[in-house]
């Protein structure tokens, strides 16, 4: 119901656009979504689900003024300290806080996802995607309420890494995947990018092909278009690192997670980044979020397991 009420509102506001020759009424909306040409009757929809975003955000801000007071410093009623602006705390990707080895794959990630768009128009992903079942529940896979007390293990597929080199030259992911699921695993994690760990897109639709378990894809997106890309390929479920992407973006990346029915693993590694995801993650929908602790500084590429 939420997602509907969320995608009436902005069909709503795409149309009204439409109407005042604001945009043209084929223009994908900013999710990359475009709507039929009538306009559905029920306002009321549109209304609560605007009522309902809004009621969030205020939630959310008001929470965290108070988490942040009670660790002390001045902060407004927005939740951010009273000499930073909320513009640069939310709309820049490459602030103070994150180190340049991120940044690098930040810019880097930029430039990929502008080839691939050129390369893979946004119309043929989702036209892959309407060819496509449902994604494999990754949530439930992992959150078990019959049975609180065990322990779900997301298996991890990665060739290469930066800190570690090349960990598996004999890689053959399916091969792995299979042992994985052989011994217990809940899930897949499957690494794409390509340039820093040797991972491949390709390999999620060749993995859910071999096992029955929901498959993460695990890359750095920073852009709308990867949601898309990465339900196209197959993947159940998307990881979203806090400290890569603003907060606008987690919860536009979400919504439209969400509404391809994929999970999303929201990732942060230090205290100020989890505050703030504390308060979006589960959004719009409990049952299609999770939260995660990176045990890997992203400043200083150390890893420290007693950090979580």
């Amino acid at each position: 119901r939420t997602r509907a009420r969320h995608r009436a509102n902005d069909q709503r506001d795409h149309h009204r656009k439409a109407a005042n020759g604001r945009v043209p009424r084929d223009t994908p909306d900013r999710l990359g979504r475009t709507f039929p040409q009538t306009l559905a009757n029920d306002g009321s929809d549109c209304a609560n689900g605007q009522h309902a975003h809004q009621q969030h955000r205020r939630h959310a801000a008001a929470h965290l003024v108070f988490r942040l007071k009670k660790r002390g410093g001045d902060v407004d009623e927005r939740g951010y300290n009273q000499h930073q602006s909320l513009e640069g705390l939310e709309s820049t990707r490459t602030d103070a806080s994150m180190h340049s080895v991120l940044k690098d794959i930040v810019a880097r990630k930029t430039i990929e996802v502008a080839l691939a768009r050129e390369a893979v128009p946004l119309e043929v992903l989702q036209e892959r995607i309407s060819e496509l079942g449902r994604p494999r529940n990754f949530f439930k896979a992992l959150v078990d309420r019959r049975h609180p007390d065990l322990t779900h293990v997301i298996a991890e597929i990665k060739r290469k890494s930066p800190s570690a080199g090349v960990i598996r030259e004999d890689f053959d992911p399916v091969a792995i995947a299979k042992s994985y699921a052989a011994n217990g695993a809940s899930a897949i994690s499957c690494l794409t990018d390509e340039h820093d760990f040797g991972g491949k897109l390709e390999y999620i639709h060749m993995i859910r092909d071999a096992v029955k378990l929901p498959v993460l894809r695990k890359d750095f997106i920073v852009d709308i278009y990867q949601v898309w890309e990465s339900r196209a390929a197959g993947a159940d479920a998307i990881l979203l690192i806090a400290e890569a992407i603003p907060e606008r973006d987690i919860i536009d990346f979400q919504i439209l997670a969400t509404e391809l029915g994929m999970t999303t693993l929201l990732e942060v590694h230090d205290v100020d980044h989890l505050l703030r995801a504390v308060n979006i993650v589960g959004f719009p929908h409990a049952s299609y979020s999770l939260l995660g602790i990176n045990n890997r500084n992203l400043r200083t590429m150390k890893t420290s397991v007693e950090h979580s």
